[in-house]
């Protein structure tokens, strides 16, 4: 693992993962390098398999062992142990530049938590001195599968969680919402074993937006996205939705557009936004020495290549960034926020759930 320290990232950023779902996503992070990490759940045996400290964890006792996909359950309990939640966070958190709340939109711990740790996060941005502290809490939240959706229990509570985030994002009382398609997983990533699936999943989350927190720390001769660009989509309410994709040496401006598209595909992210919606948006390329190097008139096919994206996005300006990295080839980045709620998403779920 590396060490958060070793890497300068633009935000330190706290993770709070609730339920099984949210407590992987967070476990992810905590992979990549990220130490301000803590799982919440009302059931044992689901904070027993992620592999963080145990103090990092913490049990919301009931009776029941469990929320039973009642998210009542989890939201009474996440109410009712809120101080001690707040007492946790101060001593494993203690200063940080903004608030991730992980869930998964299905269960009933991460669905029933949801509100009250976006209320906690927020009271805890505001005991650290900042003036707008909901634009430093936003959620990551994953959707279940569409074999999972087909339970109306399921259904019932993706809609509610989705509903929720999706409000609280465009009135911009949290920033960024993230929206994970499960039903993606196995499209993105064929062939996984039963051990590897989630982990490899999440992995893909915690990479993508890892590079947009660390890249801008690079310096670039180039073109350079800094983090006052990257916090402009991250402040731009919403949902966020992000991705990347490899490109071969001799690239075209036509290329890169493909890139561009087959980024927000082949994510797992939730890709059926309407991308003109976007109010704030970035590509960064990073390119390997010998690629800087040797490819001829690259800046100019990158510099068309964004001016043809930004004709799909509809946005202002899309910032940019270019970057020398260890990586081999050329891997294209990109990141849209403020983006308005997937049309079809919870008509699927709801179809779906009700037979």
């Amino acid at each position: 693992l590396m060490s958060e320290e070793s890497v300068d990232r633009v935000y330190d950023i706290s993770f709070i993962g609730a339920g099984q779902g949210g407590g992987r996503i967070a476990e992810s992070f905590y992979r990549r390098g990220y130490r301000k990490v803590l799982a919440l759940n009302t059931a044992p045996q689901d904070l027993k398999r992620l592999d963080i400290p145990d103090d990092h964890k913490y049990l919301m006792h009931s009776e029941r062992q469990g929320a039973g996909k009642n998210p009542r359950v989890s939201e009474a309990l996440t109410r009712q142990h809120k101080d001690k939640i707040k007492a946790l966070m101060s001593d494993l958190v203690g200063e940080c530049d903004r608030i991730l709340i992980c869930v998964g939109g299905g269960g009933g711990t991460g669905t029933g938590s949801c509100g009250p740790l976006i209320e906690i996060a927020k009271e805890y941005m505001a005991s650290l001195g900042f003036k707008n502290p909901s634009l430093k809490v936003g959620v990551i939240c994953s959707l279940p599968t569409d074999g999972e959706a087909r339970s109306p229990i399921v259904g019932k509570n993706a809609r509610e969680v989705v509903n929720l985030v999706s409000t609280l994002g465009q009135q911009k009382k949290i920033s960024p919402v993230i929206l994970v398609d499960n039903n993606k997983i196995r499209e993105t990533f064929p062939g996984l074993t039963m051990r590897n699936f989630w982990n490899v999943s999440n992995d893909s989350i915690a990479r993508s937006f890892d590079s947009f927190n660390t890249l801008p720390c690079l310096d670039s001769p180039f073109a350079s996205f800094d983090p006052a660009d990257y916090e402009s989509v991250m402040e731009a309410g919403g949902f966020m939705t992000m991705g990347m994709a490899k490109l071969d040496a001799g690239v075209t401006c036509s290329d890169f557009v493909d890139a561009f598209n087959r980024s927000q595909k082949d994510s797992i992210v939730c890709d059926t936004y309407a991308m003109n919606t976007a109010t704030a948006s970035a590509c960064i390329v990073a390119c390997s020495s010998d690629v800087i190097d040797q490819e001829l008139g690259l800046m100019d096919e990158i510099e068309s290549a964004l001016d043809k994206i930004g004709e799909t996005i509809k946005s202002d300006y899309i910032h940019r960034g270019v970057y020398e990295t260890d990586d081999d080839g050329i891997t294209l980045y990109t990141i849209a926020g403020g983006l308005l709620a997937p049309p079809n998403l919870i008509l699927r779920i709801k179809t779906l759930s009700s037979g």
